[in-house]
């Protein structure tokens, strides 16, 4: 029974509910049917937001998730989603109308899953955890009307260990070769420090620190880590040397904790020479290149490298720490693709070909514990002039013919056939050559019968080159009928019939008025090729 007027008031925030009541029994009844009608509308705003009791646990470098979801479930799109540290202005992550911003010190390291805030899931995804962000998270959700702010601990430990496969590792020389090194629990290594060096810690061969990559002064283009994936700091090293071999340490550090071991390279130093099989052939004053390549690809700028010819001192061109020396004969005339020794290359650049340089030559590289040195030929070429023809001694029913030519390496062949291509017997003299540097010069000559073909045919050929070069002469019936030979001596190179009657007519106005013997006329012969 209710004797006196009830005021109830209730207040939620900006939400607020009142109700009043006369002293009557209806008007009690009506009074807590509108308390509870009042209430629930006040509650209608509410939530929990729900995080773990106990710390969430990680390591240095790996990726965690806090939880935090709404109770009930209930969409958090429309929300703003606070995750900072400490306290509120110590920002982590900010959703708000639907826009997203990053704490200074968790740039591209945190997110909400976007996809399950629909259905209450405002969990925070942490990457690549680092040992500073350690400590108290608040989660804090806000509605118009509401909030509530749970706060997590996250406790971040920093102890790995390194592990690798092996404590020996055998490379061939020139080879590439994996250093295998692993980080255990897995964990991103983008927080970590990564050393690899030789002995001494300050004898550096590669560093990956703050996402930047440094090699030392030996092993410039030769390093890198594989990053294959999580935890994985093995080392990749390239063109593997002699002086590879060795002590290596995988050290990995993260604040004040580190963990490192180390492993032995051995470096297998046989190698094999690659040089042509068949001769190198070049013209006279031309370049020509005397290939020679490492085999496994490698670099050869720690080798000694040594072009020679018939024996070790007769010195074409040495490579040898680094210095270059040329033998007498070559000087300016010789040099290494030094560019190219990295990949192997020891091929010999020879300028400016003599005849001399013709012959065998050697490729001899050497390391520390091997060598090789194959030999290959060189074959100079030059192609000679053509043939001349010349008339020499006349006779009444025969005459001589010689023919001449030069310029050619090596010797060449010279024959005289007829118009049909049979050979015709002639006398030839061996090719002489004046000096080592000097070409091949070759005579040979033909008697040639009245009654015999009228056209002869001078070959010169240099069977290597497949080259045949020829003149050729065409000598007439009346060529003979009007020489009086035991007064005459004709020496021509093409005796064309019109230019026979000049001179015919020549002679006979010089025989007349000097009474004395004449020496005859020098005519052109035709070529052909």
């Amino acid at each position: 029974m209710c004797r006196y007027e009830i005021f109830f008031h209730f207040s939620l925030k900006t939400t607020s509910c009142g109700c009043t009541m006369g002293n009557s029994k209806r008007d009690c009844r009506i009074l807590f049917l509108l308390v509870f009608s009042c209430l629930g509308t006040c509650d209608a705003g509410q939530f929990k937001v729900i995080v773990p009791a106990e710390p969430v646990d990680t390591t240095v470098g790996s990726s965690i998730v806090l939880p935090c979801r709404l109770s009930p479930e209930m969409s958090a799109a429309a929300m703003e989603v606070r995750w900072f540290k400490e306290n509120f202005d110590n920002l982590v992550f900010l959703y708000k109308e639907g826009k997203e911003t990053e704490g200074s010190d968790y740039r591209s390291r945190v997110r909400l899953f976007r996809q399950e805030m629909e259905r209450g899931n405002v969990s925070l995804l942490l990457q690549n955890v680092r040992i500073s962000d350690q400590g108290l998270y608040k989660c804090h959700v806000s509605s118009v009307d509401w909030y509530e702010e749970p706060q997590l601990q996250l406790r971040v430990t920093h102890q790995f260990k390194v592990s690798i496969s092996s404590q020996t590792k055998v490379a061939d020389l020139g080879s590439s070769t994996v250093l295998a090194c692993h980080i255990v629990p897995e964990m991103d290594i983008g927080a970590l420090e990564v050393r690899w060096f030789r002995q001494t810690f300050s004898d550096l061969v590669h560093l990956y620190k703050a996402g930047r990559e440094m090699q030392g002064p030996d092993y410039r283009g030769r390093v890198r880590l594989l990053k294959m994936r999580k935890g994985d700091v093995s080392l990749l090293l390239e063109r593997v040397t002699t002086s590879d071999k060795g002590i290596y340490t995988c050290h990995v550090s993260s604040g004040d904790w580190y963990d490192e071991l180390s492993m032995q390279l051995l470096v297998t130093s046989t190698f094999k020479l690659i040089v042509p099989s068949e001769p190198v052939v070049a013209s006279v004053d031309s370049d020509v290149v005397l290939p020679c390549q490492l085999s496994p690809e490698m670099s050869a700028t720690a080798m000694d490298v040594r072009w020679y010819r018939e024996n070790f001192e007769n010195l074409v061109f040495l490579y040898k720490e680094g210095k270059e020396t040329e033998g007498s004969a070559y000087r300016g005339r010789v040099r290494l693709f030094k560019q190219e020794m990295e990949t192997g290359n020891v091929s010999l650049l020879l300028q400016n070909v003599r005849i001399s340089d013709q012959g065998s030559y050697t490729c001899h590289v050497s390391s520390a514990e091997w060598y090789e040195e194959p030999k290959l030929g060189l074959r100079v070429r030059r192609q000679g002039n053509r043939p001349e023809i010349e008339i020499g001694e006349i006779k009444k029913d025969s005459l001589k013919l010689t023919c001449h030519s030069e310029g050619w390496f090596p010797e060449p062949q010279m024959f005289w056939t007829d118009k049909g291509g049979r050979k015709l017997s002639s006398d030839v003299k061996p090719a002489s050559q004046p000096g080592k540097d000097s070409p091949y010069s070759i005579t040979s000559h033909l008697y040639m019968k009245k009654t015999d073909n009228e056209v002869v045919v001078c070959m010169v050929a240099q069977q290597e080159q497949k080259i045949e070069f020829g003149s050729r002469l065409r000598i007439s019936d009346t060529f003979f009928e009007n020489i009086h030979p035991e007064r005459y001596h004709l020496s021509a190179f093409l005796l064309p019939a019109t230019l026979v009657l000049v001179c015919l007519v020549a002679v006979g106005i010089f025989v007349k008025r000097n009474k004395e013997g004449v020496q005859g006329c020098r005519l052109s012969s035709s070529g052909w090729r």
